[in-house]
């Protein structure tokens, strides 16, 4: 078996992934991550969840993965415009929709949870336990999980923990990554039926629907900044490793099954 995947390694700008430092105060400050502009893309293939697992632990902060591929196997990243206007050359990699598709075959299914804002952050075992309670074929299913960029940052001189567990990252081995983006839609009808969606509420008013997992995420060329932060001392992070579960890869199709009307009308 063969999973296929994209592995970016930024060269503009430096670093993909969070920061974290101490400001002018002496008080732990996160600066967001950078926008590719340039950069190379590279596919990648695994055979099973412990050769994802190491690869995860690989990553530098100015690298990221995405779970679609582009047309060949390796080449320099182009921006849209830059890639438009030097005639879309089939050497180079445009990170665009348009430019990437799912593998025609086993891939990868990226579940990113962030917990809502002001409610208990499940556990590991409380975030399977809750995509099992719906879909319980998962059970039988082999995952990696890992905390996400912005978990686990300690001051070494203080021994503070400045930040502990928040979001957490679930990769399942699939069988035909085709079929991601419906049986993504088909996860997110199951978890609002299932009283496991919110609305949120932006600071413009707008009404934004969200469950325990981002749909947003199930796109060919969206990246997933699975490397760990890049800490300033005496900022640390301690992520420990991946775990993982061995298992059958997920019949998408068959093991998120349609919902029924009467999900559809819970939902």
């Amino acid at each position: 078996m063969n999973v296929r995947l994209t592995q970016f390694t930024a060269s503009i700008p430096s670093r993909l992934t969070k920061l974290w430092r101490l400001d002018g105060n002496g008080q732990p400050e996160k600066i967001s991550g950078g926008q590719m502009m340039e950069g190379h893309a590279k596919v990648v293939g695994v055979a099973d969840v412990d050769e994802f697992a190491a690869l995860l632990q690989t990553l530098k902060p100015s690298q990221a993965l995405a779970y679609g591929i582009p047309p060949i196997d390796e080449g320099p990243v182009m921006t849209r415009q830059a890639w438009l206007a030097a005639g879309k050359p089939v050497s180079a990699v445009c990170r665009t929709k348009e430019c990437m598709q799912w593998p025609d075959g086993p891939g990868v299914l990226f579940l990113d949870y962030d917990p809502k804002e002001g409610t208990k952050t499940l556990s590991r075992e409380e975030l399977i336990s809750t995509l099992e309670s719906i879909c319980p074929a998962l059970a039988e299913c082999g995952f990696v999980h890992w905390v996400s960029s912005s978990s686990n940052i300690f001051r070494v001189d203080t021994g503070e923990q400045v930040r502990g567990l928040a979001g957490q990252r679930l990769y399942y081995l699939v069988e035909n990554a085709i079929d991601i983006p419906e049986a993504g839609e088909r996860l997110q009808t199951h978890l609002w039926a299932n009283g496991f969606g919110h609305i949120k509420i932006t600071t413009a008013g707008s009404l934004l629907s969200r469950t325990v997992v981002d749909s947003t995420v199930w796109q060919t060329n969206r990246l997933d900044f699975a490397a760990g932060a890049e800490c300033v001392p005496p900022l640390v992070q301690r992520r420990g490793v991946p775990f993982v579960r061995p298992g059958r890869l997920v019949r998408l199709l068959t093991d998120i099954p349609k919902p029924s009307d009467a999900d559809e009308q819970r939902a």
